[in-house]
């Protein structure tokens, strides 16, 4: 990873805690107007930046299962980029953290306050999210791009917030160009959601012409 990337990543970071501790806090009028001159200004300096290009690198597939880190081996970390669930430069996203187990993935993550559905609980649509990424990458992690066409969650127990939580996605079955993969998500040996996927795999050629 770049210098500018790892920059980038750790900036994104500092954004999503403030939005976490935004969301996690009472404020009176007077921190309130502060934060809204601080954020202002801050805003200002972003908007008066260079417009960003997203990218996206297909040569990527060749070496992503061998960068990818392995599970109980190597530290867990997010990726570079902007994904929503797993990558680390999304200033709204997950933040979680991806490995690989042979040919499984796992995602590690936190849902903090700005994921929150129910009282205490993370929000049902964050979750589905973490299951579509897990699964979906099991497929990246062979050198295949496919697209998410049907995706059932069963919720059976209430997932917590502020608590480690892990869910993996591995392959079932495939028929041509269709795949069918499973995945759960636990706290720690209960069983919170059961997901089971199909995607179609696609020819990178034709993703990357709609990029």
């Amino acid at each position: 990873m770049d210098d500018i990337v790892l920059r980038r990543s750790e900036s994104a970071a500092l954004l999503r805690a403030l939005g976490h501790a935004f969301s996690s806090h009472e404020f009176d009028e007077d921190q309130l107007s502060d934060i809204d001159a601080r954020v202002r200004s801050l805003l200002l300096d972003l908007e008066h930046s260079g417009r960003r290009v997203r990218t996206f690198n297909g040569d990527t597939f060749e070496t992503f299962k061998t960068r990818m880190p392995q599970y109980g081996i190597d530290a867990p970390r997010a990726l570079p980029g902007d994904a929503f669930v797993t990558g680390g430069s999304n200033p709204h996203g997950v933040g979680a953290h991806l490995q690989r187990d042979g040919d499984d993935i796992v995602i590690e993550f936190t849902l903090l306050r700005s994921f929150e559905g129910a009282p205490e609980r993370g929000h049902g649509g964050v979750i589905a999210a973490v299951m579509d990424e897990a699964m979906g990458i099991a497929l990246t992690m062979q050198g295949e791009l496919a697209y998410t066409v049907q995706l059932d969650i069963s919720y059976r127990a209430p997932t917590p917030i502020e608590k480690p939580l892990t869910a993996r996605g591995w392959e079932h079955s495939r028929d041509g160009r269709k795949v069918t993969l499973k995945g759960e998500l636990r706290d720690g040996d209960t069983l919170l959601v059961e997901a089971t996927a199909l995607f179609v795999i696609i020819d990178p050629a034709t993703f990357l012409s709609r990029t």
